[in-house]
């Protein structure tokens, strides 16, 4: 039988699996029925070869039948999908209190296989600790025993190895298999405290699993954590409120637009926000435009921030923008609240297309408005495409991205609120906006040299978040 197998078939398997997940682990009985690549554990891998014989073949046969009459049914595969799906995570390393031998060491408990086992002395009180990496949120352990298995064990869980917290007791334990839930819980370190032996031999496990609420993401991985695909048929009043009205100097910079909420100037256009500009007297200005923001809905602190746009055509004083400012904003103002500017396309004229601008704002030690900025330019309009628009945010400083090219870096700055890296280490909220002109623009050129209506596109927005 073939080892490969094609995207339909990964998909079919991804939908059953969906359709399966229920959060209930399995009896160990089923492992060697599903056991397809004879690799000791049952995981995608078996379910893609499992899905890739009924789609060219017929119901396979069991592994390890040597009659032709045990046949693998629809319902194992969906027990299967039910553990694959379910959020577990394999400790990184595993210590015990003591081993029956050098091949049954604690190890053997994280290998991924239930082909191998810890083995603990013949003793009764013996321990096996698990380090998951790093904190995460643990909400139970899976635990499959070998037949020496603990008549009565307990569970403690540690943040730092020395402060342990009793989360479960089994004082009637049956072995095989325990599924355990306890409420969620902080830790790095979880401890299986075996007390009582069921045999006259130690105390035996072939694998832990932990139950976590975080995808097991390893260290240095990027989970996301929210997002607004703009897929529904109007934007998102829980993601999203508009700005309306021509603001005090259009919020600090002369615009020369009015912001409104109508859906010519912002709107969901095949799965995409479309934030349109447009040449029109309203609310006393020359020019309509959009200004959404997530603030007091989505806030975020540290992590990848990014989205996909496709910038306007752009001209002198054509404003895109995606950028943050600190949730101190409505009580502190600006600019000791903070600002983070992911990019904005500042347009003086229509070469500026293909410029980008990255920057951050804040109150410098004497209080005064203070800022440091980058920019890049690259050799096609922006307008031509979407790109992809992010920073990477933590306390050390934010590096700036141009499609996944860091183009401009801070790791420094000093602000009269606070030591580093004050003000940039709060949550901030979003913006995404059109501005036109400022009072650094002549609003003359525009009116005779700059065509509307312009259009700002986003596919998405992102925001990750990296295990440490």
């Amino acid at each position: 039988m073939k080892q490969a197998t094609t995207t339909h078939v990964r998909n079919t398997v991804y939908l059953l699996c969906v359709l399966f997940v229920s959060g209930v682990c399995l009896p160990q009985a089923v492992y060697p029925r599903g056991d397809f690549n004879r690799d000791g554990w049952v995981n995608l891998d078996d379910l893609l070869i499992l899905a890739e014989y009924w789609l060219e073949n017929d119901s396979p046969a069991c592994v390890g039948d040597a009659t032709g009459n045990c046949r693998v049914r629809f319902t194992d595969f969906a027990i299967m999908a039910q553990h694959w799906g379910t959020l577990y995570c394999s400790p990184m390393s595993a210590a015990a209190s003591s081993r029956e031998n050098s091949s049954l060491s604690a190890e053997k408990v994280v290998d991924g296989t239930l082909a191998t086992r810890w083995s603990s002395a013949f003793l009764d009180n013996q321990w096996l600790e698990l380090d998951m990496g790093q904190l995460r949120t643990v909400t139970g352990l899976c635990i499959f025993w070998e037949d020496a298995y603990a008549a009565r064990y307990n569970i403690e869980t540690s943040i730092d190895q020395i402060h342990w917290t009793r989360v479960y007791t089994n004082d009637n334990a049956a072995g095989h298999f325990d599924d355990i839930s306890f409420a969620p819980v902080i830790a790095q370190y979880i401890r299986i405290n075996c007390l009582q032996r069921a045999t006259s031999w130690g105390f035996s496990i072939y694998e832990v699993f932990v139950k976590t609420d975080d995808d097991c993401l390893a260290a240095g991985q990027w989970e996301l954590v929210w997002s607004d695909e703009f897929t529904d048929q109007t934007i998102n009043p829980d993601n999203w409120t508009f700005e309306i009205g021509a603001g005090n100097w259009g919020w600090g910079n002369g615009e020369w637009q009015y912001y409104t909420n109508r859906p010519q100037n912002a709107r969901i256009e095949n799965g995409k926000l479309v934030i349109e500009a447009r040449r029109e007297n309203y609310g006393g200005r020359n020019y309509t435009s959009a200004r959404l923001k997530t603030q007091a809905k989505q806030t975020f602190q540290y992590g990848r921030i990014e989205a996909r746009i496709q910038m306007p055509i752009g001209g002198h004083g054509i404003w895109p923008a995606f950028w943050m400012l600190g949730e101190t904003f409505a009580d502190e103002g600006w600019p000791r609240c903070g600002e983070i500017d992911i990019v904005e396309m500042m347009s003086g004229s229509l070469s500026d297309n293909r410029t980008v601008t990255a920057a951050i704002h804040y109150a410098g030690l004497s209080g005064n408005h203070t800022y440091q900025s980058g920019t890049w330019t690259i050799s096609s309009p922006l307008s031509e495409q979407f790109r992809t628009y992010a920073i990477e945010w933590d306390p050390a400083g934010i590096r700036w991205y141009l499609d996944d090219i860091n183009y401009y870096t801070r790791t420094s700055w000093s602000s009269n609120v606070g030591p580093f890296p004050a003000p940039f280490n709060q949550p901030f909220f979003i913006i995404l906006n059109f501005a036109v002109g400022s009072h650094w623009w002549d609003q003359n050129v525009t009116e005779s040299t700059v065509s509307f209506p312009q259009t700002m596109v986003v596919d998405y927005v992102r925001v990750y978040r990296k295990n440490e």
